[in-house]
């Protein structure tokens, strides 16, 4: 009876080493389809100052991104804002009219680029009942997709504070962190509340809460 209880052992460890390679091989053929799907990730960005949003923080912290994760990232000159996005008895951008003039005006013409606009004015979303968004992303079906920023409520003088250049930028990069990890690298949302892929970013607390790193640690300076 030992020798018997000895062999189904023999046999049952053969048995767990062959469940493992497969899994293994199962793990790595994975692995190969992601980086086939890494690989046809959009080409670049396209960023849209719009109105009269500061084109140096745009540009500065659009310029840290694209060193940090080496993409490449296009700041046009500024646009002015078509009225028709905008719905004028709210005093607010409609994110969906936006979005679909972006996409008109900037991302018909490069069908490989992520586009994200970027706003001084504050933002709302017609399909939603938020009062406001700091952002809003649209995915489109075989292109890559397109987002609208506002920068209205990172500014400290929308709270009857003096202006903070540097917070703004903060605030700014974060957002512009989460929609090129979104749109650009697929990184997906969670639940961490010190992550920039926080999914419940609902307010300025949640905002400065969040740090720029995936993991919810800051990313070096």
């Amino acid at each position: 009876m030992a020798a018997s209880s000895g062999s189904a052992d023999r046999v049952t460890t053969r048995l767990a080493g062959a469940r493992m390679l497969v899994l293994v091989a199962t793990v790595c053929c994975f692995a190969v389809v992601g980086s086939s799907a890494q690989e046809a990730r959009p080409k670049g960005v396209i960023v849209v100052p719009m109105g009269e949003v500061s084109i140096g923080v745009v540009q500065r912290v659009a310029q840290r991104y694209a060193a940090r994760w080496s993409i490449p990232i296009d700041v046009r000159a500024p646009v002015p804002i078509d009225p028709a996005i905008v719905d004028a008895r709210r005093r607010q951008v409609v994110a969906e009219r936006a979005l679909s003039w972006l996409e008109r005006q900037f991302a018909q013409q490069a069908p490989d680029r992520v586009v994200v606009g970027v706003l001084a004015d504050d933002l709302y979303s017609a399909e939603r009942s938020w009062r406001f968004a700091f952002s809003i992303r649209q995915r489109r079906p075989g292109a890559p997709g397109l987002a609208v920023m506002s920068t209205a409520r990172m500014k400290e003088e929308f709270y009857g504070h003096p202006p903070n250049e540097a917070l703004l930028a903060d605030r700014f990069g974060k957002m512009l962190a989460k929609n090129l990890g979104v749109l650009f690298l697929g990184v997906p949302l969670n639940d961490n509340p010190n992550s920039v892929m926080y999914r419940n970013v609902l307010g300025l607390d949640d905002l400065d809460r969040i740090t720029d790193g995936f993991d919810g640690r800051p990313l070096p300076r």
